[in-house]
């Protein structure tokens, strides 16, 4: 154990480099942006949000069933109903 360490502060070493900002972006980027603390990463993260928040309300436009204060045997049959 060197002088840096202790027991309650153990040194922890890191594959993350010190300046990701140098390299190409890459997959690995992704996996620490949240550490970083990059406003232009966040900004796209809450972009890329906004996009799946936008393909989720068009996809409960398409295919979303109106069943706002029905009982579920009017929204659907039961599994159990005798129909021919």
């Amino acid at each position: 154990m060197n002088a840096r360490a202790s027991e309650a502060n153990p040194v922890i070493s890191t594959l993350v480099p010190a300046r990701l900002d140098r390299l190409p972006w890459s997959a690995f980027h992704w996996r620490v942006v949240i550490g970083t603390g990059s406003r232009v990463a966040v900004f796209y993260g809450y972009l890329a949000a906004a996009a799946l928040m936008l393909i989720a309300v068009a996809v409960v436009l398409a295919l979303g069933v109106n069943a706002e204060r029905k009982p579920l045997e009017e929204v659907a049959p039961p599994l159990s109903a005798d129909t021919p």
